[in-house]
This record gives C-alpha cells, sequence and structure tokens, in this order.
C-alpha cells in the first residue's frame, strides 16, 4: 500500500532528511550545507511509503506569500513509479490550500517535463535552470508523467 504523509512545524524531520541524504549527498553527491537549511524547520514535508519502506520526499515553504516547492527526490530503485508526480501533487495541493495564487519551482532543465505535467510554466531560464510558475487554473488533475 502506497501512502503519503505530511509532516509540519515540530513534527520529526529524521525520514526526510535520511531520504534526501541518500538521494542528494550519497547519489548526487551534493554538499550536506547545501541540503539543509533555515527553512526545513518552517516548511511542510511529505514523506511516501511503499509497503513499509520510505521511499521518497518534498518540501514546500511560504515566505512573504511566496510558495516555492523543493528538495523532492525519491530513492533510486522506486523512481519511474509515479512516486514524485505524488509527492509534487501533495505539495501543490499544500500551496493551493494555503490560497498561493502561484507556486515556484527550480528546477534543471531536463527535469522540465515532469513538471510541466502538472501544469508548470517557464517564467526564466539560467544556464542550466528553469524557474517554473503555476497558478491553480493550470493545474493538471491527471497523473500523466511516466
Amino acid at each position: 500500500m502506497i501512502k503519503g504523509k505530511l509532516l509540519t512545524y515540530g513534527d520529526d524531520l529524521t525520514i526526510p532528511f535520511e531520504l534526501r541524504k541518500m538521494v542528494f549527498q550519497e547519489e548526487l553527491g551534493i554538499d550536506k550545507n547545501d541540503d539543509i537549511d533555515n527553512k526545513d524547520d518552517l516548511a511542510m514535508h511529505v514523506i511516501v511509503e511503499d509497503n513499509g519502506k520510505y521511499v521518497g520526499t518534498g518540501r514546500i515553504t511560504y515566505e512573504d506569500g511566496i510558495c516555492t516547492i523543493d528538495k523532492i527526490c525519491v530513492l533510486k530503485e522506486y523512481r519511474n513509479n509515479k512516486y514524485g508526480d505524488f509527492i509534487l501533487r501533495m505539495l501543490v495541493n499544500r500551496g493551493l490550500i494555503a490560497n498561493a495564487e502561484h507556486i515556484y519551482v527550480t528546477c534543471k532543465k531536463e527535469l522540465y517535463p515532469f513538471f510541466k505535467s502538472v501544469g508548470f510554466n517557464i517564467v526564466s531560464e539560467e544556464i542550466d535552470l528553469y524557474k517554473l510558475e503555476m497558478a491553480e487554473k493550470n493545474l493538471k488533475c491527471q497523473c500523466s508523467h511516466k
């Protein structure tokens, strides 16, 4: 059985941190200081469990009226099973419940199709990154990313 759980202020963040460590730090070589930050304690985190095994996480932050989704990751052996889509949609839902007019994501260019499948659009571009935005009216209701 697949379950998603929302973690809020004051909840134990051991599971999201462990998942991020395995993906971002150990697999992708990202420095711990670039992964863990002072926004974690105030963010809402999502964790996804598949038959008792935690397989993915992500977070949404609210700062100065702006919702930003980041830190989405899925363990390598569980990718391409729509867990990332599930995490993203749970986070978008939290932003919409908070009445966010727009929700933002910054992603590598090769990940854009994943975010586009949910309804994000490009608002700016850097060398290898896109800044994406989604308004509620653009939310695509059907899971479609493969």
